[in-house]
């Protein structure tokens, strides 16, 4: 990520956006994986936002101009999943980091949003890219993949992403429906253990 910032600034001479955009996955139960699945799952969706802000925001924020970062976290970070377990601490992660950034941020030219994207037409249910070093056997078969009927094309997440970012949002959710209807029911769970 470091020499990625470097080649931006080298041909550039600036950067105004970054979208730390990672996620793989796992769809089995949480209890069944094993330390390659949370390395491998974590070094991808934590960790690479991770490395994101670190090599591109001080830099940012010493050039003084206006900029923005997007993290992709999921719909998965603000609600669990059956099957999901892994996949879904790695996304939490991603939306505490990303609300914290934005607190840090607030009185800089720098904004903050995180993309939590429903189920998008991408790769991230073909498994194929998982490094030799986090390889378990069968790692190579296709995750079962279940396909919503209003699963998105990334173009269309896109052009969400870009209005978010231009009026300032935190949050960008691709279905909002679906992610208004279990994020509340997470909410009415968490005031009914605030209010006994």
């Amino acid at each position: 990520m470091e020499a990625l910032a470097d080649a931006a600034w080298d041909r550039f001479g600036a950067v105004h956006l970054v979208h730390n955009n990672a996620g793989v996955l796992i769809r089995a139960p949480m209890l069944d994986a094993d330390d390659k699945d949370w390395e491998w799952i974590l070094a991808v969706n934590l960790w690479g936002v991770i490395h994101g802000v670190h090599a591109f925001v001080p830099r940012m924020l010493e050039a003084g101009d206006e900029g923005h970062i997007v993290n992709t976290a999921s719909e998965a970070g603000h609600f669990a999943g059956d099957l999901y377990g892994v996949y879904n601490t790695s996304k939490f992660a991603v939306v505490g980091l990303t609300e914290s950034l934005a607190r840090e941020l607030r009185n800089t030219k720098i904004g903050v949003s995180m993309l939590c994207p429903g189920q998008v037409d991408t790769g991230i249910f073909t498994n194929t890219n998982r490094p030799a070093s986090y390889k378990r056997p069968g790692d190579d078969v296709p995750v079962e993949r279940r396909v919503a009927d209003n699963a998105q094309t990334p173009d269309d997440v896109a052009a969400k992403v870009i209005a978010a970012v231009e009026a300032g949002e935190l949050y960008i959710f691709s279905h909002m429906d679906e992610a208004r209807t279990l994020i509340e029911k997470r909410h009415e769970r968490l005031a009914r253990a605030l209010n006994p």
